[in-house]
């Protein structure tokens, strides 16, 4: 049967007869102290994945802060972002998601045998705290498994989906020596991990620092942009290699900014498309580039051809579609004068919904094309 708590009180009383007595209450306190036990699980550890939440999670840092000084040992702190995991959630829902979680948790459990703490830190984040005795190469190592375990594809809600993990490193004592310090700057490199398109793992360098700041900076003054029309678009002709005439044209944005002077796209694209902000400057791309091509098919009269770029964030815009006509209908363009360009890597890791977007790009009467054609699946 079920285990019981109980608690007993015990008082003594004087009968009628001038004779004393004990009079006992037993209470059953069984729901309390299953109450308190709750409690006290839940201020160590995190409900979904039932790992150790960053309270305690800073409370071990500190305990092996102490034992690496008597021993000379080292530690590193990696702070692991699952940064498409929004993805899951925008598709699929949140049900979806928490799954997603769990199954990236039993994954880092695959490798507890070498690691002193794994928690669950933030919403889609993890950290993981190591002792080591050895080269700091070790460390790079195991970071290298762990984020090619995290990047196979994952089997959620019928489908596979991908976490695209990024890891910031901070090592003990090289990178501080205060706990919460130690995993801020591990997860300033983190930030820094999301921000380079070819490295995923970062750690800890003086440099993180500056790379941050001019990125930060970029956000603050991007957000300002549209409304103080910064952004202008410069238009890249489309030549036609059968006849050598121009076919049409690119739009491309460009920025210049009062402090930060001529901003490269490479710069302030991968900002506004993490931050979001690629959504309202997407749209206000397409609206400008179909009402400028539009004025110049009236000088010309004839239609004109332009071709604008779908960023990720765009691709995943459930106002895509009615965006797309109203800049068609206000700008007067023809839609067969309008091509829509998704890059290579975006069509073959979202096949479906590409061709759930070509039926109704179709279904308005402009086209879908793949840019940077070559340079990715189709290359192999």
């Amino acid at each position: 049967g079920n285990s019981h708590t109980f608690i007993q009180l015990t008082s003594s009383l004087i009968d009628q007869d001038g004779s004393p007595q004990l009079v006992s209450v037993l209470t059953d306190i069984s729901e309390r102290k299953a109450a308190e036990k709750r409690l006290a699980y839940l201020a160590d550890f995190d409900l979904l994945t039932e790992l150790p939440n960053q309270a305690q999670f800073l409370r071990i840092l500190r305990e092996e802060k102490i034992k690496a000084v008597g021993k000379g040992s080292q530690l590193a702190i990696l702070v692991i972002s699952l940064e498409r995991l929004q993805e899951i959630i925008d598709l699929a829902g949140h049900e979806a998601s928490d799954d997603g979680l769990r199954k990236a948790a039993y994954i880092l459990r695959q490798f507890t045998a070498r690691i002193r703490c794994i928690a669950r830190v933030k919403s889609n984040e993890f950290a993981m705290l190591v002792v080591y005795d050895e080269a700091m190469h070790t460390i790079r190592q195991l970071a290298d498994e762990l984020h090619a375990h995290l990047s196979e594809p994952v089997p959620i809600a019928g489908r596979d989906y991908y976490f695209g993990p990024v890891i910031g490193i901070a090592l003990f004592p090289q990178d501080g020596t205060d706990a919460e310090e130690l995993l801020r700057r591990a997860d300033i490199a983190k930030h820094r991990a999301r921000l380079d398109d070819l490295e995923p793992i970062h750690f800890v360098f003086d440099s993180a620092h500056v790379v941050l700041d001019e990125q930060l900076s970029i956000e603050a003054q991007l957000r300002r942009a549209l409304g103080k029309n910064e952004f202008r678009l410069t238009y890249q002709p489309k030549v036609d290699i059968t006849s050598g005439r121009i076919s049409g044209f690119e739009a491309l944005l460009r920025w210049n900014n009062a402090q930060l002077g001529e901003v490269s796209p490479s710069r302030f694209v991968p900002v506004a498309e993490r931050t979001g902000l690629i959504v309202p400057i997407g749209a206000w791309v397409m609206r400008e580039a179909c009402h400028e091509v539009q004025d110049w098919a009236n000088r010309l009269g004839m239609p004109v051809r332009v071709s604008v770029n779908l960023s990720l964030r765009q691709f995943h815009q459930k106002d895509l579609t009615p965006m797309i006509r109203s800049c068609l209908g206000d700008s007067g363009l023809k839609p067969e004068c309008l091509e829509l360009e998704i890059t290579e890597s975006t069509a073959m890791s979202r096949a479906d919904e590409v061709e759930r977007l070509l039926h109704e790009i179709r279904a308005v009467g402009a086209t879908l094309s793949i840019d940077d054609f070559g340079t990715g699946y189709s290359s192999l």
